[in-house]
């Protein structure tokens, strides 16, 4: 996910602000520390302007 947000060019605060997900958890979900629920993965990716699958790993 980082990468992709750093792709559209977007900070945690920004991208927390698209998305409605507090920039922490953002940030936590990055580091791996916390595992998100499918709505905020939906948030994040609609936020960033992607299907969820293309944030899941390979």
């Amino acid at each position: 996910m980082k990468t992709a947000r750093e792709n559209a060019g977007l900070t945690h605060e920004s991208l927390a602000h698209a998305s409605g997900v507090y920039f922490k958890h953002i940030q936590r979900i990055e580091r791996g520390d916390s595992n998100p629920t499918l709505a905020t993965g939906y948030a994040l990716a609609d936020a960033l302007g992607l299907r969820l699958q293309d944030l899941l790993p390979d």
